[in-house]
């Protein structure tokens, strides 16, 4: 019997999916997305009965785009769609005030409200697996995918670049020879499928790049956050992946595997039982399924010694890029193999793998293209270990600078921007700005300037009281104590004829007693009045 997909012409979509930050609206429920693995939509989307098993997509994420894919299957039922609409003017496109009271709001006829109208209609659900992923390395725009939008005539539409369908029809010729201008990265080592085809691919495997990678950057920019978005992105799931904290005493006998003391037998013998670690229980995982990604996640890495933490699988870190004779490792393979001791090739189970794989741990342990390391790394903190050149050189950086990700945390509804006790205007990001500007000016590097998310969003939103307490013992201790430590006159107020600069405790109880910006020099409340006024600028356009 001929498969579903083998019944109609293939053709290409681009699908619009909601990131994790955005996935639930006031307006209605969220959609249960997964990037590249499945879609959710409803009989009240455009074009719901034309997407088919088979069929390609160009997926969009909110506004990028981020990989293309194929349908495997379509499932459906029957459900109940809920609306929340303004109650003057009907429309769905209402926001939500994080900070304020009425809790709602009506852009289009600037209605303020504390509960939505709300109703229901029955609808078709439809569950889109999804296969094949592949992000892009390098992604066109979207109104570059939208101008490959095809006509009911079978022309390009000159309007696809305005469409706002969650999923537009686009000509295969059109957006196949687009998608040869832009680099993909293949996710799987199997044989080449029809869609690496389609897009001109002809690597033999499909390693994850980049298998390396450190995001770096100054406290509170969002590291963290950064690397979970990703590994969402290209399908990394919690069961996939393994995390570590860097510390001093942190070794690679922790990451790969150490000798535990075990009871055994009716008289408690005391033996020895190889106790494997999270890098060999998550490789073993990976060997034995090539088709998924696997990643280690070193949170803090510089805290940790990078000479301590690595030791054998430092020699793993270089992969093939491309092969050099018939016997060489494939692409994404690393490139040495090391000796990480029998019982580490016991607990691989290395008999029961793919010949493939028997092939490329014959002479030792290799990490595969499916596996890679991730860390953050946090270029303020103190006391760290230094990594030397031969370190840094098998990794892929990335900086994260202070006012990065402005999207999120830009706007006095973002919930990252509230008001600091003791003043009726003055925010937050407004007084961090003031404070990393004066910082420059005294030539303290970006390094160790504050990012817009040094204090979590629930400190941020604690009642007056406990967020003065969070900027005093978070914030003006990091300042105070670290970072003008030498040199506090640079960013505090001196008093008195011998212009002291009071230590912390000092500096808490001037704040408390003449509001926070009475300990900072005057430079910084000049400064915190000019960013007041960009950020009310920048937050009236938002909500424009």
């Amino acid at each position: 019997m001929a498969k579903m997909s083998d019944m109609h012409e293939r053709r290409w979509w681009l699908i619009l999916q909601k990131s994790e930050e955005r996935l639930v609206s006031v307006s209605i429920d969220a959609y249960r997305d997964e990037t590249g693995r499945r879609y959710h939509y409803d009989s009240a989307v455009p074009n719901h009965k034309q997407l088919a098993p088979g069929d390609r997509c160009v997926i969009r994420l909110d506004n990028s785009i981020v990989g293309v894919c194929e349908v495997e299957a379509i499932t459906m039922m029957r459900d109940e769609k809920v609306r929340r609409r303004c109650p003057r003017c009907d429309s769905t496109a209402i926001r939500e005030r994080k900070a304020k009271r009425p809790a709602l709001f009506c852009p289009k006829c600037q209605h303020l409200f504390e509960e939505a109208a709300v109703t229901s209609s029955e609808v078709i659900s439809y569950d889109a697996r999804l296969v094949l992923y592949r992000r892009f390395l390098s992604a066109p725009a979207v109104e570059e995918v939208k101008g490959c939008a095809q006509g009911k005539d079978g022309r390009l539409d000159e309007g696809g670049k305005s469409s706002q369908l969650s999923i537009l029809h686009l000509s295969t010729e059109a957006v196949e020879e687009l998608l040869k201008r832009y680099q993909l990265a293949p996710l799987t080592p199997e044989p080449l499928a029809p869609l690496a085809l389609a897009v001109g691919l002809k690597e033999r495997s499909a390693p994850l790049t980049p298998p390396h990678l450190i995001l770096q950057g100054p406290p509170g920019t969002g590291k963290s956050h950064r690397l979970n978005a990703r590994l969402t992105q290209i399908g990394v799931t919690p069961d996939t992946q393994a995390r570590v904290v860097g510390h001093a005493d942190l070794t690679s006998a922790d990451l790969i595997g150490v000798y535990r003391p075990v009871m055994r037998g009716e008289s408690n013998d005391l033996t020895y039982s190889f106790r494997e670690g999270p890098l060999t229980r998550l490789l073993k995982e990976a060997l034995h399924n090539p088709n998924r990604l696997y990643v280690l996640i070193i949170e803090e890495i510089n805290r940790a010694n990078p000479a301590s933490l690595l030791a054998e699988i430092f020699q793993l870190l270089d992969r093939v890029d491309s092969p050099e004779g018939e016997d060489a490792p494939l692409p994404g393979w690393s490139a040495t193999p090391a000796d990480l001791g029998e019982d580490v090739r016991t607990y691989l189970e290395i008999d029961d793998l793919p010949d493939l794989a028997q092939d490329h741990l014959a002479s030792g342990v290799r990490l595969p293209p499916n596996f890679g390391i991730w860390a953050t790394m946090n270029t303020a903190d103190q006391g760290v270990f230094p990594m030397d050149t031969a370190f840094r050189r098998r990794w892929t950086f990335e900086y994260m600078g202070v006012d990065d990700r402005k999207d999120v945390w830009e706007g006095n509804e973002s919930g990252w921007n509230p008001l600091v006790p003791g003043y009726l205007t003055l925010r937050w990001q407004a007084l961090r700005q003031a404070i990393n500007n004066t910082l420059e000016r005294a030539r303290v590097e970006e390094d160790r300037q504050l990012g817009p998310f040094f204090l979590s969003r629930r400190e941020l939103r604690a009642e007056p009281r406990e967020l003065l307490d969070h900027l005093l013992y978070k914030v003006i201790a990091y300042l105070r104590q670290d970072v003008v430590r030498h040199t506090p006159e640079a960013l505090f107020a001196a008093e008195g004829p011998d212009e002291y600069v009071p230590g912390l405790a000092g500096l808490c109880r001037k704040a408390r007693a003449g509001g926070l910006l009475s300990i900072f020099k005057e430079g910084i409340v000049k400064g915190v009045h000019q960013w007041e006024h960009i950020l009310a600028a920048a937050d009236d356009r938002r909500t424009t």
